[in-house]
C-alpha cells in the first residue's frame, strides 16, 4: 500500500509488528533504502514519541500489547481501517524524522519498505493455552489413526453378506502376507497365484507397495526367459512401515509447536473491551489527565460513571 512518500508492506493485520508488551525492548523496525547505501532502523520508542495526541499515543501501547485493529477501533469508537491508518502515520513521522537525519540522503520517492524479521502475537495465557491444545488433540489423532491403519490391518470383506466388492489392492494384499515375509518375485508371485494373471495394474501395484513401505526390496533375480532381472521383495515388518510414519508426523508436530512458541507470546492481559477501557479511564485520571481529554479520545463510550466511579478519582 502506498501512502505519501513511504511503501509499507502489510501483511495479515491481526498479527502485530512487535513481540511483546511496550514495557519490553522490541526489536527495532528495519527500513532499506533501495538505491542508496545507507539504512535506517526505527525503533517502538521512535515511532511512539511521534504521537500527537494522547488517541495515538494510547493507540501505539495497545498495539504493543497485542490488541488488533478491529478490538482498538471497538475501543475508541472507529473502524479498524481508521485505526490502521492512524498507526501507519505515525510511522511515516518517524522514518521521515529518522531520514532527515541521514547526512547527504536523497532518498527518492517510495524507497523505503517496513520489513520486520519476526511478527510476534501477544495473545493472553488462556488463549495460548488452547491453541496449544487443539495442535496436541489434532496430531494425537493423526497419532491414534497412524497406529491403527498399522496395527490393526484389515482382512478381506464378506462378500457372501452383499459387501462391496473388493478393491485391487485387497484382492492382492492377503495373497503377499501367505508368503509369510519371504522374498518373491512378480513371476513368482503370478506362478503361484494364477488368479493374478488378470490384474492389469499388478506390477504399478507392487512398485506403489514398495513406496509406501509396505514391501521392502531384497535383491535383484534372474527370470528364465527374460532379459532383465526382476526385483525380489518382501512384506516388511510392520514396525518399520509404522515408525516411518510416526517419525514423520513427530516432526511436523515439534514443528508446529515450534511455530507456535516463537510466533504466540502469552503476554497479554486477559481483559475484555470494556475492563480495559474501565482500566485506561482508571490509570489516566490517577495520571491527572482531564475528564475532557478523556471523553475526546474515548466520545460516548467513556460513560459518567467510568469518569466519576473510578477509585482514582
Amino acid at each position: 500500500m502506498k501512502t505519501g512518500t513511504i511503501q509499507i508492506h502489510h501483511r495479515n493485520r491481526l498479527h502485530p509488528r512487535a513481540g511483546g508488551p511496550s514495557r519490553r525492548p522490541r526489536q527495532p523496525y528495519h527500513f532499506n533504502t533501495t538505491r542508496a547505501d545507507n539504512s535506517v532502523r526505527l525503533a517502538s520508542a521512535q515511532i511512539r514519541e511521534t504521537a500527537r495526541n494522547l488517541r495515538e499515543l494510547l493507540l501505539w501501547d495497545l498495539k504493543e500489547e497485542g490488541y488488533t485493529f478491529r478490538e482498538i477501533g471497538e475501543l475508541f469508537g472507529m473502524s479498524r481501517q481508521r485505526a490502521s491508518q492512524i498507526e501507519r502515520k505515525m510511522i511515516h513521522r518517524a522514518a521521515a524524522r529518522a531520514r532527515k537525519q541521514i547526512p547527504g540522503a536523497r532518498l527518492p520517492v517510495n524507497t523505503i519498505s517496513k520489513m520486520p524479521a519476526i511478527w510476534i502475537r501477544p495473545i493472553t495465557r488462556e488463549e495460548f493455552e488452547e491453541r496449544l491444545l487443539a495442535l496436541n488433540r489434532s496430531f494425537q489423532e493423526q497419532f491414534s489413526r497412524t497406529i491403527e491403519r498399522g496395527y490393526k490391518r484389515r482382512h478381506l470383506p464378506d462378500l457372501s453378506g452383499g459387501a462391496r466388492a473388493a478393491s485391487e489392492f485387497w484382492r492382492v494384499w492377503p495373497l503377499i502376507e501367505a508368503y509369510e515375509r519371504r522374498p518373491f518375485s512378480f513371476s513368482k508371485l503370478v506362478a503361484d497365484f494364477p488368479q493374478l494373471a488378470g490384474e492389469s495394474h499388478l506390477a504399478q501395484l507392487l512398485s506403489r507397495l514398495r513406496r509406501t513401505g509396505l514391501l521392502r526390496r531384497v535383491g535383484m533375480v534372474k527370470v528364465v526367459g527374460h532379459n532383465h532381472p526382476e526385483v525380489l521383495m518382501a512384506e516388511a515388518p510392520v514396525e518399520e512401515h509404522v515408525a516411518a510414519a510416526i517419525e514423520r508426523l513427530v516432526a511436523r508436530w515439534s514443528e508446529a509447536l515450534r511455530q507456535l512458541q516463537m510466533m504466540r507470546r502469552p503476554s497479554r492481559p486477559n481483559r475484555s473491551i470494556d475492563l480495559t477501557r474501565r482500566w485506561l479511564i482508571e490509570k489516566l485520571i490517577g495520571e491527572g489527565i482531564s475528564t475532557s481529554e478523556i471523553e475526546e479520545v474515548f466520545g460516548r463510550r467513556a460513560t459518567t460513571s467510568d469518569l466519576t466511579h473510578s477509585p482514582n478519582v
